[in-house]
């Protein structure tokens, strides 16, 4: 028997190639990586080193300024100022090592600030009197001998310099009388040791840390913080395999310094390269996890996919063997192939199957009907054959009836459009009245609005004439009282005096509400006339928008509102004005009746602005708003939320027709509720730059 080899299922397949992929990408990923992070790792590790050097170098500086602070503290101290003027009590050196001398503080404020070596106690010639020290090693000879040179460069300064070839600070404060002349000299000071650098970096060194002082001229080691690690002598270069050297700081700025040397900060490199593979390490763990979980995840995926694609084999072969009564084969390859050998005996069954069905479709009854017994679809197309031969029958007679029903249809069609045309025509002439009507309705809403105005403006005219008729009553009652003391001879200069005053005082009152009457007759003259005339003229749109806003005065102080005007003093406008008028007359009044609650204050605002060509009007009110369900039915006529209240519903709709029309503009609204009602208009500078169209 041959062997045959087996497609491995499609789990296996993907798996394989997954693991394949995955490791090979693992891997290129894992080195560019690695490379990025370490290069990444160690330039911030040297950016860290560098400012650790500085705060090195900086805690230095201040270690050895430590050094003048003490001193300044100790020649001010009242102990040590009084040993001074009491003199000195014998010529020989004294040396105290096991106790402090009397000149210097307490043990207890010792402790608190004095961070030197030993101190040496001058006298006015440099000369060294007496020395407290508590150091292990002897003190350079040089110390012990009179020295102005070093008493100099030390007051008040730390002062660095070789004695007997190692590294010392020094510091000093000297005391003058009152002729300015020194007196006695204290100095302060340290070799520069491992024990020295050490206590300088104490507070802030980072862990392995060394500190150096390194000679300038061959890059030998002067002195380290750690000598059993850095000894004295060696070379900076041959510290290179152990140590990170960080940036170079120089030396020393606190003061002067004769060394000619370099602080420099030396980092183990086996604790830089430590972290560096915690870091690495640390990263491909991660990248280890994630492959593992993308690789079962996806290998999940495949065995979800892989099963449901073998349902669905198992289905197209029960279909197959139930409905189309195909035998069953023997499958090879993975589940993809499997279903593609199903489908493929699925679909050669039903291209079958439609041929047949299209050649019934066709009207040729006479297919072939054997077919097997489990062939349900074959049986199904033999019963439909008969079926639809049958139906044919019916359908040839149904189809005479049909066309008998139609030649009747046709006789009512007919009949109809002769209805419909008359109809049409009926309808033609109830427009025609409808639109007469809602012309003259509009009309009537203008003379409406003007008999309004004629009513407010005699109401408010009525005050001012009321006031002048008191005042001239008054006014006549006075002349003659001064007739009469005129006439019988008995009039005095007081009389005649009082009688001036009252004339001048009821003339005062006269003439303002004469003048008020006068305004208000001119206004309701100009808005009447400019109401009924159809001329085209020129007027400023500032004085005309205060005239109509005084006819409309009688309306507006019966409520709360403010009303403000915004418009360039400049604007000239060639139109209609009674249309114009008209127009912010409604938004006013629609704003009244709509915007606002009885007793209720708003605020409405009119800008108004030009270019060349076009006015630009914005009017504003703050009131309620209207709905956003109403938005689009404003400008219909005889739409109204407020019939009860006055609202004809013809108020904005004659204001749309006066804009687009008869001013030859544009008009649009903006509102959302409880955030007001803006109305944007634009119209021509000049009338007689557009088409004139009827109202």
């Amino acid at each position: 028997m041959a062997f045959r080899f087996k497609t491995p299922s499609m789990i296996i397949q993907a798996l394989v190639l997954t693991v394949t992929l995955g490791g090979v990408a693992w891997v290129v990923l894992d080195y560019f990586q690695s490379r990025d992070i370490q290069d990444l790792f160690f330039k911030e590790l040297a950016n860290e080193l560098d400012a650790q050097a500085q705060i090195n170098r900086t805690l230095f500086d201040q270690f050895a300024g430590s050094h003048v602070k003490a001193a300044q503290l100790i020649a001010y101290q009242k102990q040590f100022q009084d040993y001074i003027q009491q003199g000195w009590k014998t010529d020989e050196l004294l040396e105290y090592t096991g106790q402090l001398p009397p000149w210097l503080p307490s043990a207890s404020l010792m402790r608190q600030f004095f961070v030197a070596r030993f101190a040496i106690l001058l006298d006015d010639n440099a000369k060294p009197r007496e020395i407290y020290y508590h150091i292990p090693d002897p003190l350079p000879d040089v110390l012990k001998q009179a020295n102005p040179i070093i008493a100099e460069r030390s007051r008040k300064q730390s002062y660095i310099t070789t004695l007997e070839g190692k590294p010392y600070v020094l510091a000093g404060h000297t005391l003058f009388d009152d002729d300015d002349l020194p007196i006695a000299t204290l100095l302060l000071g340290s070799p520069i040791d491992s024990r020295f650098l050490a206590d300088t970096q104490i507070s802030a060194s980072m862990e392995g840390v060394v500190v150096a002082l390194v000679n300038a001229k061959d890059s030998t080691i002067w002195v380290s913080s750690q000598p059993h690690n850095v000894p004295t002598g060696v070379t900076v270069e041959s510290l290179a395999e152990n140590y990170l050297r960080t940036k170079s700081s120089g030396f020393f700025d606190g003061g002067v310094s004769d060394l000619l040397a370099e602080f420099a900060s030396l980092v183990p490199t086996e604790q830089a390269y430590h972290t560096a593979r915690q870091v690495l390490e640390k990263a491909k763990q991660q990248r280890m996890f994630f492959a593992v979980v993308l690789i079962t995840s996806f290998a999940l995926l495949t065995f979800l996919l892989a099963r449901r694609i073998r349902r669905l084999s198992r289905q197209i072969h029960h279909f197959s063997k139930e409905s189309l009564g195909l035998e069953e084969t023997e499958q090879s390859g993975d589940e993809v192939n499997v279903i593609i050998q199903a489908f493929e005996r699925l679909r050669g069954s039903i291209s079958n199957t439609i041929t047949r069905a299209n050649a019934i479709a066709a009207g040729n009854y006479n297919q072939e009907r054997h077919r097997s017994e489990q062939d349900q679809l074959g049986r199904a197309l033999t019963d439909m054959n008969h079926t639809l031969q049958n139906q044919a029958e019916q359908l040839r007679e149904e189809q005479n009836k049909l066309r008998y029903a139609n030649e009747a249809l046709q006789t009512l069609n007919d009949e109809l459009e002769l209805r419909v045309k008359k109809r049409t025509q009926d309808l033609q002439t109830a427009l025609d009245t409808v639109q007469k009507a809602q012309k003259q309705l509009i009309e009537a809403e203008k003379m409406a609005a003007l008999g309004g105005l004629v009513a407010g403006v005699a109401h408010e005219i009525n005050t001012p004439i009321g006031v002048g008729v008191t005042a001239s009553s008054m006014l006549d009652e006075r002349v003659k009282a001064f007739t009469t003391l005129l006439e019988s001879g008995q009039l005095k200069k007081t009389d005649l005096n009082k009688f001036l005053e009252g004339v001048t005082e009821i003339s005062n009152i006269i003439l303002p509400n004469l003048n008020r009457a006068a305004d208000l007759i001119r206004s309701f003259k100009q808005i009447a006339v400019d109401q009924t005339s159809l001329e085209l003229r020129e007027f400023n749109v500032e004085s005309y928008l205060d005239e109509i806003l005084l006819s409309l005065r009688p309306k507006l102080k019966k409520t709360k509102h403010q009303l403000t005007i915004d418009c360039p003093v400049a604007i000239e406008l060639y139109a209609h004005p009674g249309h114009f008028s008209q127009t912010i007359t409604n938004l006013i009044m629609n704003s009244l009746i709509h915007a606002y609650r009885e007793d209720e204050g708003g605020h409405l605002s009119i800008a108004v602005k030009a270019d060349q060509e076009r006015l630009y009007l914005h009017y504003h009110d703050d009131g309620k708003g209207i709905p956003k369900e109403n938005l689009s039915k404003i400008f219909e006529p005889f739409f109204t939320t407020a019939r009860g209240k006055g609202g004809s519903g013809l108020g904005l709709s004659v204001i749309y027709n006066l804009v687009t029309q008869n001013m030859g503009g544009n008009i649009h609204c903006e509102s959302e509720e409880n955030q007001g009602t803006s109305f944007y208009i634009d119209i021509p500078l000049r009338r007689d730059t557009i088409e004139e169209k009827p109202s």
